[in-house]
């Protein structure tokens, strides 16, 4: 890239769940309000992924609320207590998590706004993603492993 253009940054994180609504609301509120271009794909059981595109400090912050400010772990408010019962001993919460899958430059935006879609299954998250030629943001997805399984 020559000197003077803008720099387009890109991060790509997979997110385990996204069943909790208030883990969704910051996605979107806070991708509008740093002025970022992208989208959240939820693909309820396969993966979640959201691509991000933008300056280098909207970028900067929005990695840090997703590495360090949203709590993942947190359970759902709406979630019934009643169920008393079942106390048993669980493993803490390690499903719910966020992980940076890649993060580079790039020389142009492949999306015009931010955008939350909802799909069932991959095939469509795929075509949303290959509307955009960033089918393979998805591939990177697909073979990511997360080292902390390897432990």
């Amino acid at each position: 890239m020559a000197e003077g253009e803008p720099v387009v940054q890109v991060l790509v994180f997979k997110i385990k769940d996204l069943a909790n609504k208030k883990h969704l609301f910051k996605i979107d509120m806070n991708a509008q309000q740093f002025h970022l271009t992208g989208c959240c794909i939820a693909c309820p059981g396969v993966a979640n992924i959201v691509v991000v595109e933008g300056g280098p400090r909207a970028v900067k912050r929005y990695k840090k609320l997703m590495i360090r400010r949203i709590k993942w772990t947190e359970e759902q408010a709406d979630e019934d207590d009643d169920d008393e019962d079942q106390d048993e001993v669980t493993a803490p919460k390690l499903q719910d998590h966020c992980v940076l899958v890649w993060e580079g430059v790039v020389k142009q935006r492949s999306f015009k706004n931010w955008k939350v879609s909802h799909v069932r299954n991959e095939p469509e998250a795929r075509k949303l993603l290959n509307d955009r030629q960033a089918d393979h943001y998805w591939d990177m997805l697909a073979r990511y492993r997360d080292p902390r399984m390897d432990i």
